[in-house]
């Protein structure tokens, strides 16, 4: 299995990439599409940031540390979308990393607890 550390690099990188190459254009069809009313661009964001928990080390403790670590690194993206001329800041990205963080995280913190009452069960 892959090292954590690893699998986080990769993670970095490609988020990194999404947000920093110029491949969502105004008139790209990501943009004109909706699912449930909600723009799939929107989606996009919040799925990219969901799997944000799984990534962390396990030196890390808090969970809250770990979930704010990762509120900064979307902040951060919108802000260099914000500096980069080909891409633009947006509010609502901002929210939409914000979402799936906390979905994630829930879930994350949700799926611990399982393991833990499971794991107290079998003792």
């Amino acid at each position: 299995m892959l090292d954590i550390r690893y699998r986080l690099n990769v993670y970095f990188v490609i988020i990194s990439l999404i947000g920093l190459l110029p491949i969502n254009f105004k008139n790209s069809i990501i943009n004109h599409t909706y699912f449930f009313s909600i723009r799939l661009d929107y989606i996009f964001h919040s799925l990219l940031f969901l799997p944000w928990f799984f990534f962390k080390p396990k030196k890390i403790d808090n969970p809250f540390i770990w979930f704010l670590i990762g509120l900064l690194l979307g902040v951060s993206i919108e802000y260099l979308q914000y500096i980069v001329p080909y891409r633009t800041f947006n509010l609502k990205d901002l929210f939409a990393n914000f979402s799936g963080l906390c979905v994630g995280t829930i879930f994350g913190l949700l799926l611990e607890l399982v393991k833990k009452s499971n794991k107290t069960i079998s003792e």
